[in-house]
């Protein structure tokens, strides 16, 4: 997985095309502040409006990348 191999931008790109919102909010849960930091905020932007409601709420990180 594009993951395995250290790739993460692939890897949500990869969650994205196939809608699996899981993988989705495990990726950006452990790299979403990295994409932030490194500038990738469209992506960081699409990926979290991809997430379900629930999942933000669940995981306040990522409800203050959204803000």
């Amino acid at each position: 997985s594009w993951m395995a191999q250290g790739f993460p931008t692939e890897a949500i790109h990869h969650a994205l095309a196939a809608g699996d919102a899981h993988m989705l909010r495990d990726i950006l849960l452990n790299h979403a502040w990295g994409l932030f930091n490194h500038s990738e905020l469209a992506l960081l932007e699409e990926s979290l409006k991809a997430l379900p409601w629930e999942s933000l709420l669940e995981n306040p990180r990522l409800v203050l990348l959204q803000a």
